[in-house]
Order: structure tokens, then sequence, then C-alpha cells
């Protein structure tokens, strides 16, 4: 994020607004990072074999976003 959304916005972006960025920044990289596994995932379960890693375990996936808990 940078000066350019200033134009945009016609004010600069609150440190909030930068923080609320980042953290959704992390959990797309985190969710990319993750796709492997659950493509996986999803093929067991598909076929009936189920799974018994349900639950994600990247950090950046288990903080909820501020204002949507």
């Amino acid at each position: 994020m940078t000066s350019r959304e200033k134009p945009l916005l016609g004010r600069a972006l609150t440190r909030e607004e930068v923080r609320t960025f980042t953290a959704t920044a992390r959990r797309l990289a985190a969710l990319q990072t993750l796709l492997p596994a659950l493509d996986t995932s999803y093929r067991a379960c598909s076929a009936g074999r189920g799974t018994t890693n349900a639950h994600p375990t990247h950090p950046a996936l288990r903080t909820p976003l501020r204002g949507r808990g």
C-alpha cells in the first residue's frame, strides 16, 4: 500500500485499514500455500476415504478477521 491510494480515496489510509489489508494478504498467501494439501484432502473425501486433517493448521488461518469474529 502506498500513497497511490490517496487520490482514489481522497485521504491517506488509516493504520487500521493497513492492518486489515496486511492480514487479508497474509491469509490469501497462506491459502495459496495450502492448495496442494487442500486438493489432496478434497480428492480423498470425494473418493470416500475421508481425511483426519479437517482443520487448517497454518497460523494465518487460525486468527479471525477483526469485526467478523
